[in-house]
């Protein structure tokens, strides 16, 4: 079944990379280089999914998760994470603030495909 998946990186590699990667799955991608613009396309689109970076330049993915989750609830977030620091501290705190999980960079292409079939 497609998807609609939001994917919100400050880095455009990133963005078209994965972006092409979910495309060619099937499902529908939108791309957001600021934690704004996250939040606005997630509010006109109401995506399954959501890959979300932990460091943009406008605010930091933890408040774009926050205010995400005001809007919905229930929805399904990733934050995606290029800090090297203790893994296990990370995916706790993902899981603290309501993510359904956490992705390091570089990302495992199959574990992305594997969440955005799931969401």
């Amino acid at each position: 079944m497609a998807k609609i998946v939001l994917l919100v990186d400050d880095e455009e590699a990133v963005r078209v990379m994965l972006g092409k990667l979910i495309e060619r799955q099937g499902h529908t991608v939108f791309r957001a280089a600021t934690g704004m613009e996250g939040i606005q396309l997630y509010k006109e689109h109401s995506p399954n999914c959501v890959l979300l970076d932990v460091k943009l330049p406008d605010m930091e993915g933890t408040e774009v998760l926050g205010k995400i989750l005001e809007i919905n609830p229930q929805a399904k977030i990733y934050l995606v994470t290029g800090v090297s620091d203790d893994d296990r501290k990370i995916e706790v705190k993902a899981e603290e603030l309501g993510a359904k999980g956490y992705i390091s960079k570089p990302v495992d292409v199959y574990r992305i495909l594997d969440i955005v079939e799931n969401c």
